[in-house]
């Protein structure tokens, strides 16, 4: 029994080697395949793998040159924003430089007008006391001539049209001739009827003086009058074209009163009488209260004198038959010739600026005078100032 049990057991364990030998090698090809498959899988997945690895390193690289690019574009922020703040700095730095330079010129400015001031008042002091001094001198003089009970003769100045007469009585040829200078200064023609000459007058060196100061005055603002001196006083006796000619006259004459000169003043003012009277009063009110202006020691107009030239443009187109004598004039500093030849060259300067406006050239002609011909004395800055001037005469009237 047991011998039959162990026979069928290894029947039964030859049936499933040869079974499983079978098996093995019927399906040989499937495990091949299956193992390729397999292997094909791995190799698959590990390209995967490797795919993603290179895009992850990608993935990084990108990451890191986008740090870097925001890293170097904050570097760049900072160094703009470190730039600007320099260039601001630099600019407040500039603004206070300029505040303190613009507070250094104002304070210079201010010492300046201080320093003026100062001179102007010690010149005021010093001319107030030559006044004192010789108003004292000319009433010590009037008190002789009273205590002489001396009655001088008349001199005399009559204007009419544009010829002026002297007459009177003199000490001197000398004095004579000194009156004609003074005139002749202001007028080229100049007659001379009944002059006396008397050694005996004495009133010629007040005379002199009193015509140095109104000389200018008469011949400029008078249309036709009379001027008599004596004792001391003066008569005057004339028409004016206009209320500042008058005004100029009655302060003249009142000047001349501190000085102890007495003055009997009769002014009349006429309308104009024809068409160069007209033009003749329109030049004068234009120029009466205004004057042009140059840059200091030099003959270019300044420009805020433009619109004193256009007006007299103006007068010169509503006149086109007038011509006009353009005379430059200056003070007595510096010296003479080249005050002669910057009389001159503004004259010229301004006779440019009028034919660029369309004035024909040969309605203009010009003449510098240089410091030979003060309308007022050069002793005073007030005086200089007034004896730089430009004139402007109608041909034929002069």
């Amino acid at each position: 029994m047991n011998k039959n049990i162990k026979l069928l057991i290894t029947l039964l364990f030859t049936v499933f080697i040869f079974v499983v030998l079978f098996c093995v090698f019927t399906n040989t090809p499937k495990i091949q395949y299956a193992l390729k498959a397999k292997e094909l899988e791995l190799i698959e997945k590990k390209v995967q793998k490797q795919l993603e690895q290179e895009a992850l390193r990608k993935k990084l690289e990108q990451e890191k040159i986008k740090q870097e690019k925001l890293r170097q574009e904050k570097i760049e922020q900072e160094r703009l924003e470190k730039e600007r703040e320099e260039q601001k700095r630099i600019k407040e730095e500039k603004l206070k430089q300029e505040r303190l330079e613009q507070e250094r010129i104002k304070q210079e400015k201010l010492e300046q007008k201080r320093l003026e001031r100062e001179k102007l008042e010690r010149e005021r002091l010093e001319k107030e006391k030559l006044e004192e001094e010789k108003i004292k001198q000319m009433q010590n003089a009037q008190k002789e001539t009273k205590a002489q009970a001396l009655t001088y003769p008349k001199v005399k100045i009559e204007k009419n049209k544009n010829n002026l007469v002297l007459s009177g009585a003199f000490s001197s040829q000398e004095s004579v001739s000194g009156s004609e200078e003074i005139l002749g200064k202001f007028s080229s023609s100049i007659k001379k009827t009944n002059i006396i000459i008397d050694d005996k007058i004495n009133q010629d060196e007040h005379w002199i003086k009193v015509l140095e100061n109104i000389a200018y005055v008469f011949e400029k603002n008078v249309e036709q009058g009379m001027l008599e001196f004596a004792d001391n006083s003066i008569k005057l006796e004339c028409k004016v074209l206009s209320k500042e000619a008058k005004k100029q006259l009655m302060l003249t004459l009142k000047n001349l009163e501190n000085f102890g000169v007495k003055s009997n003043l009769s002014v009349k003012v006429e309308s104009p009488q024809d068409r160069l009277q007209k033009a003749k009063k329109d030049i004068y009110d234009l120029f009466s209260s205004k004057k042009i202006r140059f840059q200091r020691g030099e003959s270019e107009v300044s420009k805020d004198s433009y619109e004193l030239l256009d007006a007299f443009v103006v007068i010169l187109n509503k006149n086109p038959k007038i011509s006009i004598l353009i005379e430059g004039h200056t003070s007595s500093r510096g010296d003479s010739k080249m005050n002669q030849t910057l009389s001159l060259d503004r004259a010229s300067t301004i006779k440019e600026y009028l034919v660029k406006k369309g004035i024909d050239k040969n309605r203009l002609e010009t003449v510098g005078y240089g410091e030979s011909r003060p309308a007022f004395s050069n002793e005073t800055d007030m005086g200089k100032e007034k004896n730089r001037r430009v004139e402007f005469k109608i041909k034929g009237d002069e």
